[in-house]
């Protein structure tokens, strides 16, 4: 994990254990305002945990993010063993799983969040897929949208690409009507409204107690910064022009131009790099489409890597072609962050889980021969 992470978890470990109030950070001498500025749900969850459990603060983050991608492999297995009945689909689909989980470990840190909740969800939405009843849906689309509030208060977005597979396998093969269109909402918003509400009132706990007993510290609501990390994404090839890809160099940019931009999370800092990256744009606009297209191929690289059997499965049509728009989707949006900063694992994490697990799925398909297409029905059948 992070260094500068841990640090804060420590603060705001010591803080709730003065004063019984989540995000309140404790530098050692007197209460400071806690780690607002970042995804709040680690800052809420683990110090709690630690507090629980009588244990250090990194071991209680390292065991809750080994617990969070172990739980969401366990979730996968138990998919996986109801999709195949047969053993060596579902010894291949295992190791499947396991290599992923593997491949993720080295992670340690809220960037293997995204692929937990791909690992999680995606092959239970491919089997309802097939059994397509509408109360799994409903029970699926709750989960997902549980999973999905939770693991946004992780890491921002971390469940998007997840939660977009799943309702557009739902969307597509339900047919719902109207009225069971309302009640899987409904499902889905209550999932969603559960973890919402949660961090929501531990947020706002935060900031009544900072106006009450810290009233000598400013208490900036701030958001999450993207103008900051485009700016410095453009500085994935080596250049000329003074760009890396460094929250210093992006930070000195936006001071140069107005001493007040300082905090990448302000709304001033983000208009001067919003104004930096659209002059760029203009100016240099061949050297962005460079950096673009060194993304991007990047990108195609993994997803050939990681994806070359799914890839396979449905060029010989072993997987049903009316599933490649679901997954497309949630490839999609997976790979914004790596075009958005840089396409390196921690940002494309879930962009490679769910390539990985469009691999098991076409795995199993190339492995058994019997397997074809049914065109009625648009699903996986096998013939006697």
């Amino acid at each position: 994990m992070m260094p500068s992470r841990l640090i804060s978890l420590q603060l705001t470990f010591q803080g709730l254990e003065r004063t019984g109030v989540p995000l309140v950070g404790y530098n050692g001498t007197h209460l400071v305002p806690g780690c607002i500025d970042d995804d709040i749900g680690l800052y809420v969850i683990v110090p709690r945990l630690a507090q629980w459990f009588h244990t250090s603060i990194t071991q209680a983050a390292h065991y809750f993010l080994l617990a969070v991608l172990v739980g969401a492999a366990l979730c996968a297995s138990a998919a996986f063993c109801a999709l195949y009945p047969a053993w060596p689909n579902r010894v291949l689909a295992l190791l499947g799983t396991g290599l992923l989980t593997i491949i993720n470990l080295r992670l340690d840190d809220i960037y293997l969040v995204p692929s937990a909740c791909i690992i999680a969800l995606v092959p239970w939405a491919y089997y309802l897929a097939r059994k397509n009843t509408q109360s799994s849906w409903n029970s699926l689309l709750f989960v997902a949208g549980l999973v999905t509030g939770c693991a946004h208060y992780l890491r921002a977005h971390a469940g998007t690409a997840a939660l977009l597979v799943v309702l557009a396998l739902f969307l597509q093969n339900a047919h719902p009507r109207i009225l069971r269109l309302v009640v899987a909402l409904l499902c889905l918003c209550t999932g969603l409204a559960l973890p919402i509400s949660y961090f929501e009132h531990q947020k706002q706990r935060y900031y009544t107690f900072v106006e009450t007993h810290m009233p000598e510290h400013v208490t900036v609501r701030v958001r999450h910064s993207f103008w900051h990390i485009a700016y410095m994404g453009l500085g994935f090839i080596t250049n000329d022009l003074n760009l890396s890809y460094d929250d210093m160099v992006a930070s000195q940019k936006a001071l140069s131009v107005n001493p007040q931009a300082g905090s990448s999370t302000t709304d001033l800092h983000e208009a001067v790099l919003r104004a930096e990256v659209l002059h760029l744009l203009k100016t240099k606009t061949f050297y962005v489409v460079r950096v673009l297209v060194a993304k991007l191929s990047l990108i195609i690289f993994y997803l050939l890597l990681f994806g070359f059997l799914g890839i396979l499965a449905f060029w010989r049509q072993r997987l049903p072609l009316s599933y490649l728009p679901s997954f497309a989707v949630g490839l999609l949006w997976s790979s914004l962050p790596g075009l958005l900063a840089i396409p390196s694992f921690y940002y494309l994490s879930g962009f490679i889980s769910l390539a990985g697990v469009i691999s098991i799925f076409g795995a199993n398909t190339l492995l058994d021969k019997r397997t074809a297409v049914s065109p009625e029905e648009g699903i996986v059948s096998c013939r006697n």
